[in-house]
């Protein structure tokens, strides 16, 4: 199956599983497996995001806190071109972008015009429904990586998995280095079984937290449609 049939396959099953009708509103615990989660309408606040049409770079949508992170609301923006906000340099790396595989490329980092001035951010870029959708959070400064750093960073956790002998030892060294590397006061492996319950196998975890290792949840705790994502998006960062 190719990454093409496998989201066309995953999307008739989200389409199929959920309801377009039901209003963020009326959501409660007995109706949330029927939730069009695929569609939020939203996106969190720490970004903005617009989507563009891939020939003429004319702006189609864009977040309603496009004022707060651009310097323009989104009347000003809808149907100007994207080069109103971005370098044409800039816009020749998000056309590479758009002729390489995303996750190659991703993420970017852009320089926009806002309020005249350049300010920095980082960038990414996807298609969705004959559109590309891009994006953006405030870059953060931190100091230059070296070659010799990030060999250092990446040789232990390497080093970790491929001494283990077996899966166990290796979901069990997987969550320490996955929680050194990132910071996070907890990461878990969660295993679905094939009736769709799952259990925590695997848990690394700051002392002051609840551990959740070894407990089992039923198939409802998780809806259907959310199973399904987790087919599309391997790698889920929130912020």
């Amino acid at each position: 199956m190719t990454s093409i049939d496998l989201i066309s396959q995953v999307k008739k099953r989200i389409a199929d599983l959920t309801d377009t009708n039901l209003a963020i509103a009326d959501v409660s615990l007995t109706n949330c497996d029927r939730e069009p989660i695929h569609t939020p309408s939203a996106i969190q606040s720490h970004g903005v995001l617009l989507t563009f049409d891939e020939v003429s770079l004319a702006i189609l949508q864009i977040s309603q806190n496009s004022e707060a992170f651009l310097g323009k609301k989104p009347k000003a923006l809808l149907g100007k071109s994207l080069a109103i906000l971005i370098q044409p340099e800039q816009l020749e790396a998000i056309r590479d972008c758009l002729s390489d595989g995303f996750e190659n490329v991703n993420p970017l980092r852009l320089s926009l015009a806002v309020n005249g001035q350049q300010q920095a951010f980082e960038g990414i870029v996807h298609r969705a429904n004959n559109v590309v959708v891009l994006e953006l959070e405030r870059s953060i400064e931190q100091q230059a990586v070296s070659f010799f750093d990030f060999y250092k960073f990446v040789k232990s956790p390497i080093n970790h998995f491929q001494s283990t002998a077996n899966l166990a030892e290796l979901v069990e060294q997987s969550v320490i280095d996955i929680r050194n590397i990132t910071g996070f006061d907890r990461v878990m492996l969660y295993r679905f079984s094939k009736d769709g319950s799952g259990h925590v196998i695997a848990e690394s975890k700051c002392e002051n937290v609840e551990s959740f290792l070894g407990l089992h949840y039923p198939d409802t705790d998780i809806p259907k449609q959310a199973k399904e994502l987790y087919r599309l998006n391997l790698l889920r960062i929130i912020s």
